[in-house]
């Protein structure tokens, strides 16, 4: 019997968590993790400080079942949430678009009070490099937002001539994707030659306001004087933009696919800008597997912890000297200047050179060999 709290498996559903069961010693299962589902404020990001603070009150009547090895408590974390690194300080630094928790660490001296830290294991998506850990509290990486496509294998050929240059897709306004429409729109990339989108979750959601509220944010990091001339170009709903829970549909890459084949290139806006640590998402995954080239604005080091899990990129081709670059200002202007030397360099219409394809062959190939195999063996321990 699985008990949960505010989390779904999407990693071939139910199905696999009851198969691995049935392997395990332990009888039940319960699995807490980040609810989503909660009132969300900044002193209280979903609730997560009530919760795993005074994780007590949401283990006393499993606490006996517990200590007995009846259930195996599963912290089981899907977003940017749950442990810190040494760069960072638990509650105080700002990680990009989210504050560091160290849930983790909240946790441990709770659980080895209640001596059941034998039967915890803590689960989180975020790379476990710089991490304090501790020797009597299993911690493991399983991403689960990368993982997201592993039980979708689909083979999708390459267009061999293109119709336009790169594809763009955003949705929430976050500081670093309203930091590079100013940019790329002032270096003039934002054309009928490219396909992007930019969801405001403003008030109201109404275009003025989300004018209104990415000029307020720019404010932060352009002079007012430079964006007294600039003019924020259309925001655009494309086709290929998905609902927010459409990411995890199994049909989402066929979909994107339509949108995808006509474009030479990707530019990734990531889920976050942080300069100490690097979350990678289920955006990295799809140009993974619809087989595109990539450009990455997100946290630094992002091309870094791509190149760790054995994945390729393109230095080859173009500079990725952005990838290391100490702010998210610098990493997002030196994207833009990347873009214009691609394509003053490469001719966008016509079909992406042998050696490129190589690359994006072992990267698709990588992700359903490699990274699947170890995703399965992870979970089997999770749950074992």
């Amino acid at each position: 019997m699985i008990l949960s709290n505010s989390i779904h498996f999407f990693y071939d559903e139910k199905n696999t968590i009851d198969k691995v069961a049935k392997t395990s010693r332990y009888q039940d299962f319960l699995i807490l993790g980040t609810d989503f589902f909660v009132t969300n404020t900044p002193d209280d990001v979903f609730s997560q400080k009530k919760i795993f603070k005074n994780i007590y009150t949401h283990l006393e009547k499993d606490l006996n079942d517990i200590k007995q090895g009846k259930t195996k408590l599963i912290f089981f974390f899907i977003d940017y949430w749950g442990t810190k690194t040494i760069d960072e300080i638990d509650e105080v630094c700002h990680s990009g678009c989210v504050d560091t928790y160290n849930i983790y660490g909240w946790l441990y001296p709770q659980l080895k009070k209640l001596d059941i830290l034998e039967h915890c294991i803590f689960v989180t998506s975020l790379s476990l490099d710089n991490i304090i850990k501790y020797d009597d509290f299993k911690i493991v990486y399983w991403n689960y937002s990368f993982n997201l496509y592993l039980q979708t294998k689909i083979n999708l050929i390459n267009s061999k001539n293109y119709t336009k240059k790169f594809i763009w897709l955003n949705r929430r306004a976050r500081d670093h994707r309203i930091y590079a429409l100013y940019t790329l729109s002032k270096a003039n990339l934002l054309d009928e030659n490219v396909i992007y989108t930019f969801h405001v979750y403003a008030p109201g959601n109404k275009v003025k306001n989300s004018i209104d509220y990415i000029n307020q944010r720019l404010s932060f990091y352009v002079d007012t004087n430079l964006l007294k001339d600039f003019q924020i170009p259309p925001l655009i709903d494309a086709e290929c933009t998905l609902d927010e829970y459409e990411l995890y549909n199994k049909n989402a890459l066929i979909k994107l696919y339509e949108s995808y084949h006509l474009c030479w290139l990707e530019l990734i806006s990531e889920y976050n800008y942080s300069d100490h640590r690097v979350f990678l998402d289920e955006k990295i995954a799809k140009s993974i597997i619809l087989k595109k080239p990539f450009i990455v604005i997100g946290d630094k080091n992002f091309l870094k912890e791509l190149h760790k899990l054995g994945f390729k990129t393109f230095s080859g081709f173009w500079n990725e000297n952005y990838d290391t670059l100490p702010t998210m200002v610098e990493r997002v202007d030196c994207v833009v200047k990347t873009l214009q030397e691609i394509f003053f360099k490469y001719n966008w219409k016509e079909q992406i050179p042998n050696e490129m394809q190589e690359i994006l062959d072992h990267n698709y190939n990588h992700y359903y060999g490699k990274i699947k195999e170890t995703a399965d063996q992870t979970f089997m321990e999770i749950f074992s």
